[in-house]
């Protein structure tokens, strides 16, 4: 008897890969006409060894790997520099990066955020970037807040022009940026071990940016459980604090459902 079977879509050619100090994140996405195909790996780094070690480790045991790949796009949570996209000059972006962080060497890259008007400044260690190069075809980076901030530049506009300050929790860090309207007025990074770091440095900002504290938009995204605690937090000082909730945010999306998902990878993903 024949039975009718659907068959198994192909596997998208193209790898995303997020990297931390704990885990490496792949995914595969594409959005096909009938309905995406998606697929997402958490890989938890053995700090013993090397990372080219992990990454070797990683190809030989997750099956998301095992299909051809054709291009692997890295998102990077390093450092980040900004500056007026009609100020860039592409020859000057080794020289100004350097001077903003002097202990941060490596492999200098940048990222254009038209919505914006500004161009991203980033870089990863070169042992780093060998080795990602050596397991992986056709690698490409990118920062992993030029994503959020496309997607911010626009959230929250049609509901006020005044300042709009958001926060993305995680990894015992926040990356905060402000805008008014789709302009970018900062974006910045901060080490917060708990939530009374991320009042300290939003706070501040808040009082640097003479924002008011009853009527100006807080929004907080990041791992559930983090972005909770910190919003819960800053309700003790700021009126409007909202949540950004991946499902919503992103229309109920598969990609958007996954709860081990980073949210800048969703960004990244969908944008």
């Amino acid at each position: 008897m024949n039975q009718n079977t659907t068959p198994i879509p192909p596997q998208p050619s193209k790898l995303y890969l997020r990297l931390s100090d704990s885990r490496i994140c792949f995914a595969r996405y594409e959005k096909r006409q009938q309905e995406p195909v998606f697929d997402f790996s958490l890989y938890h780094i053995q700090p013993q060894v090397s990372l080219h070690q992990n990454l070797r480790d990683a190809i030989g045991t997750e099956a998301l790997l095992q299909a051809p790949i054709e291009e692997t796009v890295v998102l990077v949570s390093t450092p980040i520099t900004l500056m007026p996209l009609a100020d860039f000059q592409e020859e000057d972006c080794n020289t100004i990066y350097n001077y903003c962080f002097p202990q941060q060497p490596g492999r200098i890259f940048y990222d254009i955020i038209p919505a914006a008007n500004a161009v991203l400044m980033f870089s990863l260690n070169e042992l780093i970037c060998q080795d990602l190069e050596q397991c992986f075809t056709n690698v490409k980076y990118i920062s992993a807040q030029t994503p959020m901030l496309r997607r911010f530049s626009t959230k929250g506009i049609h509901h006020q022009v005044q300042k709009r300050l958001f926060v993305y929790r995680h990894e015992k860090s926040i990356d905060v940026a402000i805008f008014e309207g789709s302009r970018l007025i900062m974006a910045n990074s901060y080490t917060a071990i708990n939530d009374d770091d991320v009042a300290y440095y939003v706070l501040n900002l808040v009082q640097q940016q003479s924002m008011d504290n009853g009527n100006s938009n807080i929004y907080v995204a990041g791992n559930p459980v983090l972005r909770e605690n910190a919003s819960n937090k800053l309700r003790e000082f700021i009126s409007n604090v909202y949540i950004i909730h991946p499902s919503a945010d992103f229309n109920r999306h598969p990609v958007a459902m996954h709860e081990h998902m980073p949210y800048d990878m969703m960004a990244l993903l969908l944008d």
